[in-house]
């Protein structure tokens, strides 16, 4: 994504802030979005402070665990509707 799509985007989610009710999750790799927005670190830190004030790190997800929730998930989807998985090859 480019700075302009990147300021688009940021200008939409802003659109919706003052919406009643509405609270929205935005998941993003801040130090990737800090680069597009600008070269100065501190200028972009601060720039997406103004969208998202208020800020969550979480914790990288073990890809065995994602790997196997998305197989249960996959196998009860599959069991519901009378789905067959190939094996793997």
């Amino acid at each position: 994504m480019d700075r302009a799509e990147l300021l688009l985007l940021l200008k939409a989610i802003r659109g919706v802030v003052d919406l009643p009710n509405l609270t929205y999750i935005c998941a993003l790799d801040r130090g990737a979005v800090v680069r597009v927005i600008s070269g100065d670190q501190q200028y972009a830190e601060e720039f997406l402070e103004k969208f998202f004030p208020v800020q969550r790190r979480l914790p990288r997800v073990d890809e065995d665990l994602l790997a196997g929730l998305f197989d249960q998930g996959l196998d009860r989807i599959c069991t519901k509707f009378g789905l067959l998985l190939s094996a793997p090859m």
